[in-house]
């Protein structure tokens, strides 16, 4: 599919699924899906920072990525949540400084991460993101995956306090052409990309200690499909 005027992506908040999302993100991309913008929250925060990255990239985390979460489960299992947050800061920093993500992340798309301000006001925003300095890309991106109050972690922008951009649910209305890769089934999208069946418990959960560690490369392959079967029907 080929068109002049290209879609919003919108990830949700999703955990660990969001290896689904990436696998239905390089789906998109073989059928060259044109993509203007992308909103991401949580989980699908860290997806668009790998389709920011380029599909090279992309498919390397892709192929990286089930054995990088095995060890990471079985590291992280016993730790706190301050401390499992505090890991998933410095390890997804190493991840990113390998793929060049701090000297070189400037997305082709519109990107806007959903946050929860909590200072001066409660509310939610979605902030763009693309042009700003990367470590502040990084550190919000983690601010937007955290759990209110018992993680600890939050990220400081101009004097503003943010966190968990899952805790307020979706996107609210958004306008133009929509395509939601959307695990859960729950967001309102132009078009919906969702798993073939339910996801069991685990992983509606979006833990990645609560499921087999074979399950991961498995969930890649489930949104792959599942983004392919779509999108052929959408034509």
């Amino acid at each position: 599919m080929c068109t002049s005027m290209g879609v919003t992506l919108l990830l949700p908040s999703c955990g660990i699924n969001y290896l689904w999302q990436l696998g239905a993100l390089k789906s998109l991309l073989e059928q060259n899906v044109k993509i203007d913008r992308v909103l991401g929250s949580s989980g699908g925060a860290w997806s668009g920072i790998f389709l920011g990255l380029g599909a090279e990239i992309l498919d390397d985390w892709i192929s990286r990525a089930p054995k990088y979460y095995a060890l990471w489960q079985k590291k992280n299992r016993f730790r706190y949540w301050r401390r499992m947050t505090r890991a998933l800061h410095d390890d997804s920093h190493r991840v990113l400084e390998e793929y060049g993500f701090f000297e070189k992340f400037r997305p082709s798309f519109e990107f806007g991460i959903k946050v929860v301000e909590l200072f001066p006001t409660l509310k939610s925003r979605i902030i763009r993101v693309d042009g700003r300095a990367p470590e502040n890309i990084h550190r919000l991106a983690v601010a937007s995956s955290t759990i209110p109050f018992l993680t600890g972690f939050i990220a400081v922008e101009e004097s503003r306090v943010f966190l968990d951009g899952g805790f307020s649910g979706g996107f609210g209305k958004v306008a133009g052409d929509t395509i939601a890769l959307d695990p859960y089934g729950k967001l309102h999208a132009t078009f919906r990309i969702v798993p073939s069946k339910s996801l069991p418990l685990g992983l509606r959960l979006g833990s990645p200690f609560l499921i087999p560690v074979e399950e991961f490369e498995a969930l890649i392959m489930q949104g792959y499909h599942a983004a392919k079967s779509a999108m052929i029907v959408r034509r």
